[in-house]
C-alpha cells in the first residue's frame, strides 16, 4: 500500500460533507507550451502545478527549477490566485535535485555543485515568497525538513537512520493526511482540501504562513515582535477583506465565496 502525504500547512477540520471533485482545467495562460516535465492547472482561484516524471521520481532538472521558479514569482505577484498546490505523480512527490541530467552527481567541481545547490535554494525561497498557504517542499532540503517535522524528531532521524514512516509524520502533525493511493490522493483529499482552504480568508491565511515563518526565523527575537506588531496593527484596522467578511456573517453566509472579494478593482492581498 503507498501512503502519500498532503500538506503540512493546514489546521482546520475536514467538511462534514463530502467535498465535490475538483475540475482542474489546464491554464494554458501560465502555460501556453505543454511540457513532459510539469503541467499547470487551474480551478477558479486555485493553481495546482503537477511534476510529471515518476519515472525519475519527480527529480528536478535545471531548465525545470527555472522554469517553477519563475512561474512561483509570477503566481506570487497574482491577485486573482489564493491557493498553490505542488504535487507530483507516481510514488514519489520528489526526488530533490536531478543530479544525474546535469552531470554533477559524479562531478568534483565545487562551483557546479555550489550552483546547483543555489538555484535549488532559490526556487525554495520563491515557494516560501509566495503570499498563498503552499503545499510541500522537497524533503531533501534539511533546513526545511527540521522546521517542518520539528527539531526532537528531526534529530532522532538523522542520527538514528532509521525508516520514518509516514504514519508517524501524520501523528506528529507534520503532514496533513494519508492516502491509500494516488487516485485518492489527487481526487477525495485533494477535493477536501480545497473545500476546506477555500473557506479561508487569503489574506488572513498570507498572515499566518507569514507569522509561522517569523516564528522559525525569530522565536522571541525583534523581527517576531515587529511581525506581529504590524500585522495586528493592521488586523485592527479597517480593511477590504475584513468589510466583505462581516457583510457576508451579517448576511448569515457560512461558507463565503472570497473569490467575490477580487471583483472590480480589489488590491493584491
Amino acid at each position: 500500500m503507498i501512503r502519500k502525504p498532503l500538506p503540512p500547512l493546514v489546521a482546520n477540520m475536514a467538511p462534514s460533507t463530502p467535498a465535490k471533485p475538483v475540475a482542474w482545467l489546464p491554464d494554458t495562460k501560465l502555460q501556453p507550451t505543454p511540457s513532459k516535465e510539469y503541467a499547470v492547472y487551474r480551478h477558479r482561484a486555485s493553481i495546482k502545478i503537477e511534476l510529471t516524471r515518476p519515472n525519475n521520481r519527480n527529480a528536478l532538472t535545471a531548465p525545470m527549477v527555472d522554469e517553477l521558479q519563475a512561474l512561483y514569482e509570477r503566481l506570487a505577484q497574482d491577485a486573482s490566485v489564493f491557493r498553490i498546490y505542488l504535487t507530483g505523480q507516481g510514488k514519489v512527490f520528489c526526488a530533490g535535485m536531478d543530479l544525474g541530467a546535469s552531470g554533477s552527481a559524479t562531478s568534483a567541481d565545487e562551483k557546479q555543485h555550489t550552483a546547483g545547490l543555489r538555484k535549488f535554494q532559490s526556487l525554495l525561497r520563491a515557494i516560501e515568497g509566495a503570499p498563498q498557504p503552499g503545499w510541500a517542499f522537497p524533503l531533501r532540503h534539511l533546513p526545511v525538513v527540521a522546521r517542518e517535522w520539528g527539531v526532537p524528531l528531526f534529530r532522532s532521524a538523522t542520527l538514528t537512520a532509521a525508516p520514518l514512516p509516514a504514519s508517524r509524520l501524520h501523528a506528529s502533525g507534520a503532514i496533513y493526511a494519508l492516502a491509500a493511493d494516488n487516485a485518492e490522493l489527487q481526487g477525495a483529499l485533494c477535493a477536501e482540501l480545497e473545500t476546506t482552504l477555500s473557506a479561508c480568508a487569503p489574506g488572513a491565511s498570507a498572515v499566518c504562513k507569514e507569522l509561522a515563518a517569523v516564528a522559525w526565523r525569530s522565536p522571541g527575537g525583534e523581527e517576531q515582535d515587529e511581525t506581529v506588531t504590524r500585522r495586528y496593527m493592521e488586523m485592527m484596522a479597517p480593511s477590504k477583506e475584513a468589510k466583505f467578511g462581516i457583510e457576508q456573517f451579517r448576511k448569515g453566509v457560512r461558507t463565503v465565496d472570497w473569490t467575490k472579494l477580487g471583483e472590480g478593482n480589489g488590491s493584491k492581498l
